[in-house]
């Protein structure tokens, strides 16, 4: 065997595992998008992103901010996967547009004009 076949067959396998790799991907994006598309998945996801205290300071001062560092990097994780299967610049203005939060807000504020 010539050393370009063993180049063509090294590039073949190095592109079949990159279309495995992106088939993954897509299914795993997929897969996100529909659980943010239940009531009961966007609670999940929300109870979650709560529970690691993405948006809370985790320094302690002492050895709690550890673990809690480790939770915030949960949160972190699904935050930055919410970014890549929203499609959309903001991964928690997509979680309460599916959630129909923001058109129960624009009743209740178009209820509150109209008093």
């Amino acid at each position: 065997m010539k050393s370009e076949d063993l180049v063509e067959d090294w590039e073949r396998e190095q592109e079949e595992q990159r279309e495995n790799v992106d088939l993954r991907r897509r299914g795993q994006l997929a897969d996100l998008r529909f659980l943010v598309s239940t009531e009961a998945g966007r609670r999940v996801v929300l109870r979650i992103l709560n529970t690691s205290g993405l948006f809370r300071q985790s320094y302690t001062g002492n050895a709690n901010t550890y673990f809690k560092e480790g939770q915030r990097s949960i949160g972190l994780w699904l935050f930055s996967e919410l970014l890549a299967a929203s499609e959309s610049a903001d991964p928690m203005a997509w979680l309460v547009k599916e959630s129909g939060l923001w058109a129960a807000k624009e009743r209740e504020a178009e209820d509150a004009r109209r008093r």
